[in-house]
C-alpha cells in the first residue's frame, strides 16, 4: 500500500499524514514533536507488518496518545509500534490487515468478555494493549498445536479465521459500508470519538458480509 492509505472518514478518501494528523489533534501542544515520533514508530512497524493494510485512520489513536502525558506517551507509542510486529505477515500468526485493531474490533470483543471491569479501558490504553501482547503468545501456542480454528499455515498463506472474505476488495467494501452506517466499534478518524463496545458487533459484520455476497463457500 502506499502510507498513510485510505480512510473511511466520511467525505475524505485519503488517511492524513502523521504531520497532518499531529496539526489537527496537537496543534500548539509542547508534546506534538513527541506525538510526531511516537507515530512515526507505529506508521513504520505497521507498514512492515501489514503491507497489505488498506485503510489507516489514526486521529483517535494520536489524541489518547497525547492523553497519556509526557513520558507516558513515548513509551505507549512505543509498545503499540511493538504490538504491529506480534502480528504481522512475519510471523506465524499471519494477520493481513490492523483493521481490527485500529477500529475497535479486538477491543470490544474483549470489554464484552468482563465489562464491569473492563468498559472503561480504552481501545489504546496500556491494559488492552498488554492483553493483545499476551493474546499473541496464546495464539503462537494454539498454532503449534495446529489447533482447528487457528491451525499452522501453508508459507506464504495469510490468516483469516472469519466466515467472510477478507481479499483487499472485499475487505475495502464491508469496512466502507460498516463506517457509513455507523457499524464500527471505534471511528478511528474522530479525535473526538467515543468508542463503542456494547453492541454485538462481530455478528453485524457478518450480516453486513452475508448481505453483501462476501461470505466464504462452508
Amino acid at each position: 500500500m502506499s502510507w498513510p492509505g485510505r480512510s473511511l472518514a466520511p467525505g475524505r478518501s485519503r488517511s492524513r499524514s502523521v504531520e497532518e494528523v499531529v496539526a489537527h489533534v496537537a496543534d500548539g501542544s509542547p508534546a506534538a514533536a513527541e506525538l510526531t515520533a511516537a507515530l512515526r514508530e507505529i506508521e513504520a512497524a505497521a507498514a512492515a507488518a501489514f503491507p497489505g493494510n488498506i485503510y489507516w485512520d489514526t486521529e483517535l489513536l494520536a489524541a489518547e496518545l497525547l492523553r497519556a502525558g509526557p513520558g507516558e506517551l513515548a513509551a505507549l507509542g512505543r509498545q503499540i509500534a511493538g504490538l504491529q510486529a506480534l502480528y504481522g505477515h512475519n510471523t506465524v500468526i499471519r494477520f493481513r490487515y490492523v483493521h481490527d485493531f485500529l477500529y475497535g474490533y479486538d477491543w470490544a470483543k474483549w470489554v464484552q468478555r468482563e465489562p464491569e471491569e473492563r468498559a472503561g479501558v480504552g481501545p489504546f490504553a496500556p491494559a488492552f494493549i498488554d492483553h493483545q501482547e499476551r493474546r499473541a503468545r496464546e495464539l503462537e501456542q494454539l498454532i503449534a498445536d495446529d489447533d482447528a480454528v487457528y491451525p499452522s499455515l501453508p508459507e506464504g498463506q495469510v490468516r483469516n479465521p472469519f466466515p467472510f472474505s477478507r481479499e483487499p476488495e472485499a475487505e475495502a467494501l464491508l469496512l466502507a459500508e460498516l463506517a457509513a452506517v455507523g457499524l464500527l466499534p471505534v471511528e478511528a478518524w474522530d479525535a473526538a470519538a467515543s468508542p463503542l463496545w456494547d453492541r454485538p458487533y462481530a455478528d453485524l459484520r457478518i450480516e453486513r458480509a452475508a448481505a453483501l455476497g462476501l461470505l466464504l463457500p462452508e
